[in-house]
């Protein structure tokens, strides 16, 4: 049964539909033929970019574990700016778990060392993993020049 067709658009969805769900082809196929139409063709960092800035809802609190994995640096910039944005103005609060300098660098933000034994609060410039990058760049210093 074919349903209510309204016009040329959705006799073409349906015409997709029965040839994707055509007995020739598995669920997967079909999945992945779906797929392939849907998604368009972004980088995995500006694939994670759109799912944050999609799912982000004012008054929420969200919890993020290690969210600069896909993201370079300059996705890192822009959405740590958008968190700072979003928790400023649409009163949402961030718990982050990271290693990026970029995120334990945010203005405003309380930083816990989970490294330490008791938990302590700490500032971004103290922890091990920032002191490394830091002297990774002063050991490169003169090539920036």
């Amino acid at each position: 049964m074919i349903g209510s067709l309204d016009g040329l658009d959705d006799y073409e969805k349906w015409k997709e539909t029965r040839d994707i769900l055509s007995p020739k082809r598995s669920q997967s196929q079909y999945i992945k033929a779906r797929v392939a139409k849907d998604v368009d063709l972004c980088s995995n960092g500006e694939t994670a970019m759109r799912y944050f800035i999609d799912r982000i809802e004012e008054s929420a609190v969200y919890f993020l574990d290690e969210p600069e994995n896909s993201l370079s640096v300059e996705y890192q910039i822009q959405f740590a700016e958008y968190i700072m944005a979003v928790a400023r103005s649409a009163r949402s609060q961030f718990i982050i778990a990271t290693h990026s300098p970029i995120f334990l660098s945010m203005k405003g933000a309380e930083i816990y060392n989970l490294d330490n034994y008791p938990v302590r609060k700490c500032k971004w410039t103290d922890l091990p993993n920032v002191r490394m990058y830091f002297d990774f760049f002063m050991t490169h210093k003169e090539e920036f020049d």
